[in-house]
């Protein structure tokens, strides 16, 4: 496809892009982050778009180029040998009566503002016309309170760093786990890898990993091993995310065990995941058709969903590999062929009613997957799967609720659930942005993450203290799902609320003398959770950074 340029018609920057351009087209630039639509082709410039020019341009061109180039070497030789002769001389050549001159030669008489590029710019030079850049973000919070915030973050690490036993962990109860949250909390804190305190827990972590099956466990594991970023441990978030998607249900969603398969299992299984990985957003959206498994492998012939996209990570298998992948899955045990990661897409109402997963345990589980992704796990089905969950379990007021399709006699709300909710739809998004065509047609609102957005700021707006709300206790971590969902999508506010000035409120005056915060506003509160919870608010930390950059839901461009 030949490239096009686009000029953006808000900062009349040149960029290009390698998607198919036409009227209607939408984009977003990445100089003034404004977004725009493609104008028909009678658009005047700089509105329009056009292919890029040839490498090798015509004779006609290469010989005005040639007079042009001329034309500035005697007119700087004439400025150089002529001094003050040179500036009469220039004004002489560029006067209206030499018109062929003047149209290469002349300048602004005054030049532009440096924010704001000419007008009819076409092709704009970084260096003499630099792009516009998007005004500073405002500050969250003001200067005083902004440095209370930093004295509590500072109370609530020393803390944590004080608080893990000789093994390594801040808790027996839930062990791995409790040392792989407030791990996490410390990295996230700046604390140095390198840390003893944050060295204890990784190396506690790393000796649980063999028997871990807890669904919690192994998605703050996975966030923890992955955050702190040592090669040496790719296999074992390999293993564990392969635990977590053998342990997802038909329903999209995770209980609290996950089994934990053999390694000869775990072997064959990654093998079968990367053969039938889909290549497009079409063909991880494609229904079953009765064809099952082998459907998922018959979709590699180049044509229909599976034909290559632009800068697909996904190659095509070869005929060795879809033979290996179907004696490996002959040798599956069922529960293991049944998974939703090896199964075409479903129609929403053959999505099952009701079953014992709960969207908590699922949070962990699509956080740890979302994370396992940049660890070359394929897990673009189980989260195709996971993302159709919340799309059918919205309530009508826009939340969801603990489990899969329940609806409480009493209208009881659940607010750390919204937030769940409203990651799952955010990784359905961010899959089929990675598989997008370069030809699929952009993508707007999402009406239900703005619906959740509603009912997240009502939620908001009844909680008057860190562990009630509206008569039920939520606590802190209700407070880290606000965190997480304005910082994925990027909103300071959530319908109209200030979510971070709130929740600031909240929070500076619940921390204890010793650094720590307890609220015991949910089942399963204790300090040391309550603490990284809080200081993962606090420093609007943003888990799936990664994921956050999918969510503009634009063709991506890119300056030229």
């Amino acid at each position: 496809m030949t490239p096009a340029i686009i000029t953006c018609p808000h900062c009349a920057t040149s960029l290009t892009t390698s998607a198919s351009v036409s009227a209607g087209s939408r984009f977003r630039c990445p100089c003034c982050r404004a977004a725009f639509a493609v104008p028909g082709p009678d658009a005047p410039a700089p509105f329009g778009t056009r292919p890029l020019p040839s490498a090798a341009p015509d004779e006609t061109a290469a010989s005005g180029n040639g007079w042009m180039v001329l034309i500035g070497v005697v007119v700087l030789a004439v400025l150089l040998l002529a001094g003050a002769g040179g500036v009469l001389a220039w004004r002489v050549l560029a006067k209206p009566e030499s018109p062929s001159v003047a149209a290469t030669t002349a300048r602004p008489q005054s030049p532009p503002a440096p924010d704001k590029p000419p007008e009819n710019s076409v092709n704009n030079d970084p260096q003499k016309n630099p792009a516009p850049r998007p005004p500073p973000e405002p500050p969250w919070l003001p200067a005083d309170k902004q440095g209370k915030v930093n004295a509590a973050i500072k109370r609530g690490v020393d803390y944590l760093k004080k608080m893990p036993s000789p093994e390594g962990t801040w808790s027996f109860d839930h062990a791995t786990g409790m040392a792989a949250l407030p791990g996490l909390t410390l990295l996230e804190c700046g604390v140095p890898p390198e840390d003893e305190s944050i060295q204890k827990a990784a190396r506690y972590v790393r000796k649980s990993i063999p028997n871990l099956n807890t669904t919690y466990e192994l998605g703050l594991a996975i966030l923890f091993l992955d955050r702190l970023g040592d090669q040496a441990d790719e296999p074992l978030i390999r293993t564990m995310a392969l635990r977590l998607l053998v342990g997802q249900h038909s329903s999209g969603g995770w209980t609290y065990d996950c089994p934990v398969p053999s390694g000869k299992e775990e072997q064959n299984l990654l093998a079968i995941l990367q053969t039938t990985r889909p290549r497009s957003a079409l063909d991880l959206m494609v229904r079953d058709g009765g064809d099952g498994f082998d459907g998922l492998l018959s979709r590699r012939d180049g044509n229909g969903p599976s034909e290559p996209i632009h800068g697909s990570m996904n190659p095509l298998p070869t005929d060795d590999d879809v033979k290996r992948a179907r004696r490996f899955y002959g040798g599956l045990s069922p529960g293991l062929q049944s998974i939703p990661a090896l199964a075409p897409a479903i129609d929403d109402d053959d999505m099952p009613r009701g079953d014992n997963t709960d969207n908590s345990n699922t949070q962990f589980a699509t956080l740890g997957l979302w994370a396992a992704g940049r660890h070359g796990v394929p897990m673009e089905r189980a989260l195709a799967r996971l993302a159709q969950r919340f799309q059918v379990s919205q309530e009508p007021r826009g939340d969801w609720n603990y489990n899969f399709i329940y609806h409480p006699p009493d209208g009881e709300e659940r607010p750390p659930m919204t937030g769940a909710g409203l990651l799952g739809l955010a990784v359905g998004h961010g899959v089929t942005a990675d598989l997008k065509a370069d030809d699929a047609p952009a993508r707007g609102e999402d009406p239900q993450v703005e619906k959740g957005m509603k009912a997240l700021a009502h939620s908001i707006r009844m909680m008057k203290e860190p562990g009630y709300l509206n008569g039920k206790m939520a606590g802190l971590y209700f407070l880290w799902s606000v965190e997480r969902v304005g910082m994925l999508y990027g909103r300071r506010a959530l319908d109209g609320k200030e979510w971070y000035p709130w929740g600031v409120d909240l929070l500076l005056p619940a921390q204890n003398g010793d650094g720590s915060w307890y609220t015991n506003g949910y089942y399963g509160s204790t300090p040391v959770a309550d603490t990284s919870f809080a200081l993962l608010f606090l420093k609007r930390a943003n888990l799936a950074k990664d994921l956050s950059t999918k969510l503009e839901f634009l063709t991506p461009v890119k300056e030229k």
